[in-house]
């Protein structure tokens, strides 16, 4: 598992896109499963959840997670990406 690091501004309906330098590198999928923590700046306080990644190439923050974290659309937020490498057969 390897994580990745990136900076990302929350976009409409609580959505985070992934870089697309990101997606190429590790041939992500619409539909992976990802480990994702978000990191707010405003109040210092950050949250961990799984995401599943849209044909878009967005993961939707959950309701309860950008409610404990008081994120907002418009944020800029840090963004830790944990992906599972493919294995080869």
């Amino acid at each position: 598992m390897s994580a990745e690091s990136f900076t990302a501004k929350i976009q409409k309906a609580m959505r985070i896109q992934i870089p697309v330098l990101l997606r190429w590198s590790y041939q992500l999928n619409p539909g992976t499963i990802l480990k994702v923590q978000v990191s707010g700046t405003s109040p210092p306080r950050r949250a961990r959840f799984y995401g599943r990644m849209q044909k878009s190439g967005r993961i939707t923050i959950p309701k309860l997670t950008a409610e404990t974290t008081e994120l907002k659309n418009g944020d800029i937020v840090e963004v830790t990406v944990w992906i599972q490498q493919p294995s080869i057969v």
